[in-house]
């Protein structure tokens, strides 16, 4: 944000005097919510997610900053899981997130919704995916490469990217897939194979 503005410096100390008002406001989720907002719009994803914690501590029936901060989350991992060089601290938060491993998704795996929608997932190697629907009769398939780490799945196309959290199923295996975007309304698609 600081390049629209004519002096960058201009910004910082706008930003320095919301951070101090957080400070002498500790109790103000707006507060919170808009130095988060400036954070995350710079990419300081993990400074975003602390001060959304606080968001979500003020105003628990608040729907939004927890899915700000499973997205931001999901950038953090995918972020991390790009460079060789991430930092220990990253590595180690990533080992403790360990329900879904790329090797565990290979194969082919199906869904229902409504009836006569069914979705099938495969996953090939490591790296590449297709989802095809066929709504009764009417198919569509897309395919790309997906990035599985933690509790999180992203499926990339060159058109976009679809972020969901991934849930394995204790009973008979599978998992459940639920698009971020959706949370937390939304119940997901549960994979069998």
């Amino acid at each position: 944000l600081s390049s629209l503005y004519a002096e960058p410096d201009h910004y910082t100390q706008q930003l320095r005097a919301l951070e101090q008002h957080r400070r002498d406001n500790p109790e103000a989720p707006e507060a919170a919510f808009l130095v988060a907002y400036q954070y995350a719009t710079c990419g300081h994803h993990a400074i975003a997610i602390r001060h959304l914690r606080n968001v979500i501590r003020l105003l628990p029936e608040d729907n939004l900053a927890p899915h700000l901060v499973t997205l931001f989350e999901a950038a953090i991992e995918s972020n991390s899981s790009d460079t060789t060089s991430a930092p220990s601290a990253n590595k180690a938060a990533r080992r403790q997130l360990l329900p879904i491993e790329a090797s565990t998704l290979t194969g082919t795996w199906r869904a229902a919704r409504r009836g006569k929608v069914r979705i099938e997932l495969a996953f090939e190697g490591e790296k590449k995916f297709s989802w095809t629907v066929d709504d009764d009769g009417h198919v569509e398939r897309f395919e790309g490469e997906f990035v599985s780490g933690g509790t999180r799945l992203i499926l990339a196309t060159e058109e976009g990217r679809m972020i969901g959290a991934v849930t394995p199923r204790s009973l008979g295996g599978g998992f459940n897939f639920r698009l971020l975007e959706n949370a937390p309304l939304d119940p997901g698609l549960d994979f069998e194979r």
